[in-house]
């Protein structure tokens, strides 16, 4: 299988086909929480830029409403942001290139990067792969692992884990570790345990979720595999619009 990685565009290609990231497909799986937050990200921006006993023009009203119908994209943006900083670093720290105290992190980032060194200490990891790119021939679809490697010198079996810094560890991590397990032990790499590490930005301690405890790995990962089928069909159904778009125009 040759396989390839674009890091700047987060593309991957399986023997010179596109194919979709394993984060990519977990955004097939409905999620009833974002429509809250969205609104409650709309509401708390206009709360912060209207001021009480305050006239505003028309001009002014119309310019907070478009802010306020962007502030989730913000929020989200910000989020992602911060993460990618945290992992990162992590990665920089498995190759000795970053202090205990790196300078130039927000909070919350200082605080997921605490909860990080935090989770060394009482869990002593021994990096095999960090930040490893695996896929899936027989599935066609790809991702980056965070970190495979053991844990307290068990040298048994390897963990597959990869690091949360969001505010709540979801279930979707069950679905993304069984998608990276699976393509790993395509590749030849063998079984691996499922792990994730959450590394909240509020200041609150670190929390490992042993997800092979739960014993769902088949379970998880046939989720995971319909999560595809739902992705391939949304996809299919783009490129009929498209089509037909482009045949009207003709």
């Amino acid at each position: 299988m040759d396989l390839r990685y674009d890091d700047e565009k987060h593309l991957y290609w399986i023997d010179g086909n596109l194919v979709p990231g394993v984060t990519t497909l977990l955004r097939a799986r409905n999620q009833p929480w974002l429509m809250p937050w969205g609104i409650k990200m709309t509401s708390e921006a206009v709360r912060e830029a209207w001021t009480p006993d305050t006239p505003f023009t028309r001009e002014e009203i119309d310019g907070i409403i478009r802010a306020a119908k962007s502030a989730h994209r913000k929020k989200s943006d910000k989020g992602k942001s911060s993460g990618t900083t945290v992992h990162d670093l992590i990665q920089k720290f498995w190759a000795e290139e970053v202090p205990d105290e790196p300078e130039g992190l927000d909070e919350g980032e200082m605080n997921s990067w605490k909860a990080f060194l935090a989770f060394v200490k009482d869990y002593k990891p021994s990096p095999l792969h960090v930040e490893h790119v695996v896929g899936s021939a027989k599935h066609r679809y790809a991702g980056k692992v965070d970190f495979i490697g053991h844990l307290n010198g068990d040298r048994e079996i390897p963990w597959t884990n990869d690091y949360k810094t969001s505010t709540v560890l979801g279930e979707d991590v069950k679905l993304q570790t069984a998608g990276y397990r699976n393509a790993f032990s395509e590749m030849g790499g063998g079984e691996t345990r499922r792990g994730a590490v959450h590394l909240p930005k509020t200041g609150a301690p670190y929390y490992f979720w042993d997800i092979e405890a739960l014993g769902e790995y088949e379970f998880d990962l046939s989720c995971f595999l319909a999560l595809k089928t739902v992705h391939m069909w949304d996809t299919h159904q783009q490129t009929l619009k498209q089509e037909a778009k482009h045949g009207k125009s003709a």
